[in-house]
């Protein structure tokens, strides 16, 4: 649900912050919220980061999904 939201940010002057609560609250190791996914998938989220888009989650979406 946090994902999807963020996609639907209108102000991309928002992305960075919400992106950043996103990866703390559940993509960060031993975050309160961790969802299982690969380290690969975290990794290059994190690398997204540094120029969100509404897309950077889709991947870690993608293996949640699948699980």
């Amino acid at each position: 649900e946090a994902c999807e939201d963020y996609k639907k940010t209108r102000w991309v002057k928002k992305l960075p912050s919400k992106a950043q609560d996103i990866f703390q609250e559940f993509l960060q190791f031993s975050s309160p919220r961790e969802v299982n996914i690969d380290h690969r998938t975290r990794e290059l989220i994190h690398k997204k980061m540094s120029v969100p888009c509404r897309n950077c989650f889709d991947a870690a979406q993608e293996q949640i999904r699948i699980l």
